[in-house]
């Protein structure tokens, strides 16, 4: 029986970016390194010591990543037999999660608005 190449908590793309080893794991479901920056003390205004954010996420999947979106990446469930969509990172391609099914209409049931009106890792 042929196996998955992807698994739900670990990087979709091995760690690579742009086809180089970049980012590393030491175990699925753990933080992916190295991390985006998420602050930097701010010296004058409004005092010292102030965290000033630079990137305002509004997800933050299990690798740490903050981010606005995610990527979706159609693969295909071998054990299952059938059609999935991964939501992943966009940053390191982490996978959150694997959604199945596809609508009346053949899309992907992801894509369907009343179903999906808010993506939820």
């Amino acid at each position: 029986m042929p196996q998955n190449s992807w698994q739900v908590g670990t990087m979709y793309y091995g760690g690579r970016l742009n086809g180089a080893a970049f980012f590393s794991q030491s175990a699925p479901f753990e933080p992916v390194t190295p991390g985006l920056p998420q602050g930097a003390p701010f010296p004058d205004w409004p005092g010292a010591g102030t965290m000033v954010f630079s990137y305002g996420p509004w997800v933050q999947p299990g690798c740490l990543h903050p981010q606005h979106e995610y990527t979706i990446i159609q693969e295909y469930d071998y054990v299952l037999n059938q059609p999935v969509q991964l939501i992943t990172c966009s940053v390191c391609s982490f996978i959150v999660r694997a959604v199945y099914g596809t609508a009346p209409n053949g899309m992907p049931e992801l894509y369907d608005p009343n179903a999906y009106c808010v993506i939820v890792a």
